[in-house]
């Protein structure tokens, strides 16, 4: 997951959050010359589903400000194991004519 900020404002510290969580999951901070950090999210599973959002700190005159939260992205996670278990006969037929109409 990519956030950046305006070109202007170079040398951020990002923070990655979760929507629902009281505290970030992970921060980044680049170098003044740059205005984009990237989170990488890997190994994700069912419970790591939501909405996620960056936000960024730049130093103003001396003092620390934060940007507003960005637009949330959401993750969902699809677990091919799960559904074949669950689905009977006509289900898994069910979902294999959503699949090939949302593919066509």
């Amino acid at each position: 997951m990519e956030c950046r900020t305006p070109a202007s404002y170079t040398g951020s510290t990002f923070y990655l959050v979760r929507d629902g969580t009281s505290a970030y999951i992970a921060q980044r901070t680049v170098v003044s010359r740059e205005d984009t950090a990237t989170f990488e999210l890997v190994n994700l599973t069912v419970r790591h589903q939501g909405d996620y959002r960056c936000f960024y700190k730049r130093k103003e005159s001396g003092f620390w400000k934060d940007s507003r939260l960005s637009t949330p992205v959401r993750i969902t996670i699809h677990d091919q194991s799960l559904e074949n278990q669950s689905l009977g006969a006509a289900g898994k037929e069910n979902m294999s004519k959503c699949k090939d109409y949302f593919e066509a």
